[in-house]
């Protein structure tokens, strides 16, 4: 179903609470289903696609990929943090069709929970990095209806504990500033503020603090 578009200027948006309890079971989820691969950097964003790569995932004339669920010993991850990010325009609507084309080139895949999710690999193998969700509740998308649809804002969002989560946190700032700047949109951060370099490093700070201190030893605590 598509979303009413903003009435004005005096009415903006209202952008999704980071890390609504649902959406963060998704990680959850996605770390077990499929087995670990390497990284692989963002593909190249002229990459052109059609309708069987938005619905199965294709890419050129390789057949669809069908992720392969393991079985596993590792323990469910819970997630304690989320950061996520918001890119939103500036005066019309972004257009369903192009938003679509260009987050499909950056590797994303549409998934579970009708959100899209970038995983290890762009193809959709391996564990998920990060998600995005439509910035309007409720935060999914209709495939049939994304290329006529108006939408005002994304938001872009990776759980820790992740896999690789610095490299994860790197990718998705590099994919929202992309998309802003083909959309002519703005990033903003979790607390809508627009996106600065200063911003950038300290919630990549961020990322590196919580990795260290839940790497760190706990010996000698009783």
């Amino acid at each position: 179903m598509a979303i009413e578009k903003a009435d004005t200027e005096e009415d903006p948006p209202v952008l999704l609470t980071p890390a609504p309890i649902d959406v963060v079971s998704v990680f959850v989820e996605q770390h077990d289903m499929f087995a670990d691969e390497p990284i692989a950097p963002p593909p190249d964003r002229r990459q052109k696609t059609n309708r069987a790569q938005v619905l199965y995932g294709e890419t050129s004339s390789v057949e669809p990929v069908r992720p392969v669920v393991e079985p596993t010993d590792k323990p469910p991850l819970e997630i304690e943090q989320v950061i996520a990010l918001h890119v939103v325009c500036r005066t019309h609507p972004f257009n369903g069709e192009d938003l679509l084309r260009h987050v499909l080139s950056y590797g994303l895949r549409f998934g579970n929970m009708s959100i899209f999710h970038r995983h290890e690999q762009p193809s959709g193998r391996g564990s998920v990095l990060f998600s995005m969700a439509k910035a309007v509740e409720p935060g999914t998308f209709d495939l049939e209806l994304m290329t006529g649809d108006e939408i005002p804002g994304v938001t872009f969002f990776l759980g820790l504990p992740g896999v690789s989560s610095i490299a994860a946190y790197d990718i998705m700032v590099d994919t929202a500033r992309r998309l802003a700047i083909e959309l002519q949109g703005d990033v903003l951060d979790e607390h809508q503020q627009p996106l600065t370099r200063q911003l950038i490093e300290h919630y990549r700070e961020r990322v590196q603090e919580f990795e260290r201190r839940r790497l760190m030893p706990r010996s000698g605590n009783h």
